[in-house]
């Protein structure tokens, strides 16, 4: 499965060579050639199982609200059960909302066509319930993959990126065309509401004195890599705490086992229990002095959601699509400082912030400065140069 190897190899030739094979394997089907029509409108139609409380509406939410109804009709189609006030947020924003739920392949392909959509975009790539045969059968004279690594498919034909997630050198290694986005690929909700809660350290058991590294990420994303670098930070930085997502009992001992045996004092790492909302979840991150990213797999929307909130994020550039997407941000926002080339210059840098509190509250408050003016956040800048 490609989706879970970006995680543990960042080499952009061999997920390129996974997901060809893994699409071949999986998800090719007989297609057809779909001819445009010329219309009054373009129609598109977004495709994915995440049109609810999810980093994918996190990213999307905005833009749905926002797109150009006088240009286009858009068509959300949706493959899950799950429906909550973002779905409904989604229902009042689209020209039409389709739930394919029930519906195999072949109905929900036969319905899309029936739509006479002009560019169908698929919002999965190959993360959990994804549909692709819907877009290996083809319901669109132009197909677009978008938030995810290459396909590997002969039916998408384009993936949306920026210059920093798919440099010239790199669009060899991905099978659909690239089109570029003028700063950074992703968009953002800037809807996001944080909670006037005013959180303090003891509030989550954490000492007043620590350095303080959030690394809210999907445990998956934590490899034996950022546990090796993590250790060395922890041990060299003075009074440092890392701050990780709360998870499941099996990976609270395999995280806790592995810091020991890197000769780190279990005090200094704390868990973040999950909040009653994201409100108060983006609120927390003021009492954290750095965000730390995961090397391969970027935090992508949590990252945004840290930057969003304050929180200066420090990442790695990798080679792969998913080992790139931080940088992008960070390159949008003008913060160049804190992307690292290798993981000993990511250390490094940690280490300067953790004996420098003067710097951290400058870029907390620069990040705070920008935030309003910022094309990373700016939704209906995002928006326009989308449909562009």
């Amino acid at each position: 499965d490609p989706f879970f190897f970006n995680i543990i190899e960042d080499d952009p030739k061999k997920n390129l060579k996974r997901a060809t094979d893994f699409y071949n394997k999986n998800y090719k089907r007989q297609n057809k050639n779909i001819k445009y029509t010329p219309k009054q409108k373009i129609n598109i139609g977004y495709f994915s199982a995440d049109f609810r409380s999810h980093p994918i509406m996190n990213v999307m939410a905005r833009v749905f609200e926002l797109h150009n109804k006088e240009k286009f009709n858009i068509f959300a189609y949706s493959f899950t059960n799950r429906e909550d006030k973002y779905t409904e947020r989604l229902k009042k924003s689209v020209y039409c909302f389709r739930d394919i739920t029930e519906k195999d392949h072949i109905e929900s392909v036969s319905l899309a066509r029936e739509d006479d959509l002009d560019i169908a975009i698929d919002l999965m790539g190959y993360t959990k319930n994804n549909r692709m045969e819907i877009f290996s059968y083809r319901v669109a004279p132009i197909q677009i993959h978008y938030l995810c690594n290459t396909t590997g498919s002969t039916e998408m034909d384009y993936f949306i990126a920026d210059k920093i997630v798919v440099p010239e050198e790199f669009k060899k290694y991905y099978s659909e065309k690239i089109l570029y986005m003028p700063n950074c690929f992703m968009c953002y909700d800037n809807k996001r509401k944080i909670s006037q809660k005013k959180f303090i350290r003891k509030n989550f058991n954490l000492p007043n004195d620590a350095f303080i590294m959030a690394a809210f990420h999907r445990n998956i994303k934590i490899t034996i890599k950022e546990i090796n670098s993590w250790a060395r930070i922890l041990r060299k930085a003075k009074n440092s705490i890392i701050w990780i997502s709360d998870t499941n009992s099996i990976a609270k001992e395999n995280i806790y086992k592995a810091f020991k045996e890197r000769l780190v004092n279990l005090d200094q790492i704390h868990f973040a229990k999950r909040m009653d909302s994201s409100e108060e979840h983006l609120a927390r991150h003021s009492c954290a002095d750095i965000f730390v990213d995961t090397f391969y797999f970027n935090a992508a929307s949590t990252a945004m959601d840290s930057l969003w909130a304050g929180l200066p994020v420090v990442t790695v550039l990798g080679r792969s699509f998913n080992a790139r997407i931080c940088s992008s941000f960070l390159k949008t926002l003008g913060l160049e400082s804190l992307i690292a080339s290798n993981i000993d210059e990511y250390e490094n840098k940690v280490l300067e912030l953790a004996n420098n509190p003067n710097l951290v509250d400058q870029l907390k408050q620069n990040l705070q400065n920008i935030k309003e003016t910022n094309p990373l956040f700016d939704s209906t800048k995002s928006t326009k140069d989308l449909e562009k």
